[in-house]
Order: structure tokens, then C-alpha cells, then sequence
């Protein structure tokens, strides 16, 4: 069977010929729907994956997984953000250090967070005391480290604004391809040299990406301008959203 799922909306639907279920992350089986009832399940999600030839065991592992990246960078936002209430701060705090555990969320959140700068409505410093009073250790850690990794992110991201349209073609494409070195983390792997080896691997086995005639040359200048060389690691590590794009109130 084949199945389409969204972490953003927690909803998996099985597709066994003309046979379709649905089950959200919230219950704990699944029921029977219509074929034309996909597209409202899915109307706002922008975060659609499709598996072919699976079981509903794979398909709701996956759910899972891309819920809890999902949830994780929202209640990220929630944190950082001066104009969300501090009891949700606190306990965006204490769900997120459980949740920065998991290798997946860690990973999708990073990608995103090191994609730019913070902007003006981010406070660090008030999130890190909110995750000191949660006794939220390992948050604590991300958050001091994202903190001082600042100017160097400013400098990744401006050396990207500076790479020629000609370089990608157009400007939709630099936007599209902007959106796959998020994914596949080169912002994050050009200020944490360590994982520029496997960001890098990644970017040149994106299908969609090195259909891109220049793909190269685009990661070389990025490359060059900043100085950097990938580096292999001593042990390969297992390899959209726009920060703050809207206001986040809670």
C-alpha cells in the first residue's frame, strides 16, 4: 500500500487500491474515509510526504518522526520569541529538551535556526534562564551555542545573498535551492565545519538538486568565499519555514 502523511497536519492516510483509512497522531486507530476527503485533510499542510509500497506500521513511525521535527521548531519559536507568554515559553522549555534528544528533530530544527541571524523578535537571553528554570539542560546547551555562533551564521548567510542570479539562473531557483541547503544542512555545516562533509554528501545526492546544471560551482563559491574546506569527519555522522516568518503569540 501507499501512504500520504503530514507532520504539520499528523495525519497519515493508507492507500490500499480503492481502499483508504486515515489515522491522526492523536488516535489510536484508523478509520475509513473518502477519496475526495484527502484534499481537505491536507488543505494547509506544506509538508506532504508520500510512501510507496509500505505497511501502516512504517507509515505511522514516519508520522511520528515528522511530527515531533515539526512540533519541535514550533515550540522552538514559541521560546525565542519576546511576544509569547511565558508560561508557554516554559513549557515549550521542558518539551523541547526531550524533543532536541531525538537525532531527527535535533537536526530539523538546527538546519533552520542556523539558516540566518536571529531576528529583532528573538530573546536568547531571557530563553535561556526560562530553560535554566525548567531544568532543561540539554536545550540549555543548544541555546548557548546558538548564541555564540551568531556572527558567524550572519556571515554564512550574507556570503549566500552575494552569490550571482547568474549562478542559479533565475531568483525562484537560488529560493528553491536556498530551501535544499536548509534540508540537507549546509548553512549549519558552514559554521560547524565538522558536519560540512556529510551537509555536502547530502546536497549532491538531492535528486532535484543536481538536476541543477551549476550545483557545484554554486556550494564551490559559497565555499570559497567563506574560506572553507569540507572536512571528513572521524565518524560520518547519520545524516520552508522561514524564522519568525509569521508572529508567533501564545
Amino acid at each position: 500500500m501507499d501512504a500520504i502523511l503530514s507532520g504539520q497536519a499528523g495525519l497519515v492516510v493508507l492507500l490500499n487500491g480503492k481502499s483508504l483509512s486515515a489515522r491522526s497522531i492523536w488516535e489510536d486507530q484508523y478509520s475509513v474515509i473518502p477519496s475526495d476527503a484527502i484534499s481537505q485533510l491536507f488543505r494547509d499542510a506544506s509538508d506532504i510526504v508520500h510512501l510507496r509500497n509500505t505497511s501502516a506500521a512504517t507509515a505511522f513511525r514516519t508520522l511520528e518522526n515528522e511530527w515531533n521535527k515539526d512540533t519541535a521548531l514550533h515550540l522552538m519559536l514559541i521560546l525565542l520569541s519576546n511576544r509569547s507568554h511565558l508560561r508557554a515559553r516554559a513549557h515549550a522549555a521542558s518539551a523541547l529538551d526531550g524533543l532536541l534528544g531525538n537525532e531527527p528533530s535535533h537536526r530539523f530544527v538546527m538546519n533552520r535556526l542556523y539558516s540566518a541571524p536571529l531576528p529583532s523578535g528573538a530573546d536568547i537571553d531571557s530563553s535561556l534562564r526560562v530553560a535554566a528554570e525548567q531544568g532543561a539542560s540539554r536545550l540549555g546547551i543548544h541555546l548557548r551555542q546558538l548564541r555564540a555562533d551568531q556572527p558567524t551564521i550572519r556571515l554564512v548567510r550574507g556570503i549566500w545573498e552575494k552569490l550571482p542570479i547568474e549562478l542559479f539562473g533565475t531568483l525562484p531557483s537560488k529560493r528553491i535551492l536556498e530551501g535544499f541547503a536548509i534540508d540537507d544542512g549546509l548553512f549549519y555545516g558552514l559554521v560547524h565545519g565538522d558536519h560540512l562533509f556529510a551537509a555536502r554528501s547530502q546536497w549532491f545526492e538531492n535528486g532535484e538538486v543536481i538536476r541543477h546544471a551549476h550545483c557545484r560551482a554554486i556550494l564551490d563559491a559559497w565555499t570559497k568565499g567563506l574560506n572553507l574546506a569540507p572536512k571528513r569527519p572521524a565518524t560520518v555522522e547519520t545524516p520552508q519555514l522561514r524564522l519568525f516568518g509569521e508572529e508567533i503569540d501564545a
